[in-house]
């Protein structure tokens, strides 16, 4: 899996991915309402263009970027250029992952609705639960049902708020939800779903 998205982050420039957001906006209203700058944060699926640079200009002190690629990290970096050595870096599989610390904030748009199965879905949560402090914060981001089906030639599942807190059900409760309509770089729109949940 991990080659399939070097292959993507290589051969594509952040404006040709169809997720790509010059300004992390709906991410960014989410933190501010919910979240605090001193609180320490991971990016699910950071990808080559996320969250950091805009957390970094906003004093957040303790940013972790994870992604599967290699590639897509790299080009994170070379992107923050003398910040870069102010954030942290996980290549990993997310459904393989053991978190070896602990943080207050998990932010993910558009890695879970990547995992098919009940038995990734109900890992990732438990991952997410052994990540966080008790009351901490977690943001994810899926298509919603009326959103695709597939991205980036892989099917994906569709959710809504009411799936997401059955899902997390057992360690989280969801405390907010929207909906987003997002605009790609190609002026087609993708519909998701953003549900935010408090670690019991």
């Amino acid at each position: 899996m991990s080659e399939h998205w070097d292959a993507i982050f290589a051969q594509k420039s952040n404006d040709e991915l169809s997720w790509y957001q010059k300004e992390p906006t709906t991410s960014l209203e989410i933190l501010t309402r919910w979240c605090r700058p001193d609180d320490a944060i991971i990016d699910i699926g950071a990808g080559s263009v996320g969250l950091a640079e805009h957390l970094i200009e906003r004093r957040w002190r303790d940013v972790t970027l994870l992604d599967i690629s290699r590639e897509a990290l790299d080009i994170a970096a070379k992107r923050l250029g003398s910040n870069a050595t102010k954030v942290s870096y996980e290549i990993a599989d997310i459904r393989e992952w053991s978190p070896t610390r602990r943080y207050r904030v998990w932010h993910d748009r558009a890695v879970f609705h990547f995992l098919i199965s009940a038995e990734e879905q109900r890992d990732y949560v438990l991952t997410a639960a052994r990540a966080l402090d008790l009351g901490a914060v977690l943001i994810v981001a899926t298509f919603s049902p009326s959103g695709p089906t597939h991205c980036s030639g892989l099917p994906i599942v569709q959710h809504d708020s009411a799936s997401i807190t059955a899902l997390f059900n057992a360690e989280f409760d969801l405390i907010d939800s929207r909906d987003e309509m997002h605009t790609t770089p190609f002026e087609s729109t993708q519909s998701f779903t953003w549900s935010v949940l408090r670690r019991r």
